[in-house]
């Protein structure tokens, strides 16, 4: 049986105005130094691949960390908040960071819970595809993170990720009546357009995780919520690529194939926007996941032949995997979480 982790994703363009109760929050000096840490780390892995450095934002820190100290403070998961528990500041991520002051129509949201680190906690979304399309999107220039760690059980806490896009947000402050629904047209289309490609034209075409030559990788996958592949038995990381859809139209995947230090191809299985079952696939997004776990510290190559803007081109890169011994413990972090979400379920 696959291990599970949970977290979700979520991402909107609306926004609806909620009462919102007080909160207090718990911070631990381990809660701050993750947070920081967490920044970085996370930088350094969009940077290396080759994306633009996120900026901190105060707006999206506080409503990260209202969140993360939902999350703990009820003991639940998830994006929605009820307003009926203690600590609610907005039942989804948009109109958390609407209430903190932070005006747009898009937010992305990722959350980890129960993870030792802030590294467990990034390792484990990037291996999750969903999770890692959003770490690696092409419009966003900032985030806020909200790291709440339980006093009494250090292991119960919460790693809240919200990005945005600040010339999204400068846009909906400019406006007379904020940001509304597009359809109403009180949000002009051609400036949200612009704000949108704003981060999209400085970024490359194409983006690849792992990146080239990334050392430390994973070896396995453990079940997303939603399940990408809930009807195949996987135990490889994922590799991925992604286009930039400013740049990149009619794109085509001819081959995506990887190769182990033996230069046997390893078996594995393809999803695209066609056959992604939960339909979260964007139109240029496309992984492969190894049926079998990947060989520790070991390399891989990747090659992949495409067809864009009818030029054919062919993509390969080499990446490394990490020891036994890391191996080992994020197992190990992974039966913790399934255990404490069958404990909540039960």
């Amino acid at each position: 049986m696959k291990n599970i982790i949970i977290t979700l994703f979520a991402t909107t363009i609306l926004f609806t105005s909620v009462n919102i109760l007080s909160s207090s929050t718990v911070i631990t000096i381990n809660s701050l130094k993750q947070h920081r840490e967490a920044f970085y780390y996370l930088n350094h892995l969009r940077t290396f691949a080759g994306l633009n450095f996120l900026f901190q934002n105060d707006y999206l820190d506080e409503a990260s960390l209202n969140h993360a100290n939902y999350l703990v403070k009820n003991r639940v998961f998830g994006h929605i908040q009820d307003r009926s528990l203690s600590y609610f500041t907005g039942e989804r991520p948009i109109d958390r960071i609407y209430h903190v002051g932070y005006k747009s129509t898009q937010i992305i949201e990722n959350i980890s819970s129960n993870a030792k680190s802030y590294k467990e906690s990034i390792d484990g979304l990037f291996s999750a595809i969903y999770h890692r399309f959003a770490f690696l999107d092409f419009s966003i220039s900032e985030i806020g993170i909200g790291v709440v760690f339980d006093k009494s059980n250090m292991r119960q806490n919460a790693f809240v990720y919200n990005m945005g896009n600040s010339q999204l947000s400068k846009l909906c402050l400019e406006q007379k009546n904020g940001c509304v629904l597009r359809k109403n047209l009180q949000l002009p289309y051609q400036e949200f357009i612009s704000a949108i490609n704003w981060k999209k034209i400085s970024n490359p075409k194409v983006v690849v995780y792992p990146y080239a030559n990334q050392k430390d990788v994973p070896t396995s996958f453990f079940q997303e919520d939603p399940d990408p592949l809930p009807y195949h038995d996987v135990k490889g990381f994922p590799i991925s690529i992604q286009f930039n859809d400013y740049y990149a139209n009619n794109i085509k995947i001819k081959s995506f194939e990887l190769f182990d230090a033996q230069n046997n191809r390893v078996n594995s299985i393809f999803i695209d926007k066609m056959t992604d079952v939960n339909q979260l696939f964007k139109k240029g997004e496309f992984a492969i996941y190894p049926i079998e776990k990947l060989n520790s510290s070991s390399y891989y190559h990747v090659r992949v032949t495409y067809i864009l803007n009818n030029r054919f081109f062919l993509k390969e890169w080499f990446f490394f995997t990490q020891n036994r011994e890391h191996d080992e413990k994020l197992i190990t972090f992974f039966n913790f979480i399934k255990k404490s979400y069958d404990k909540i379920q039960a």
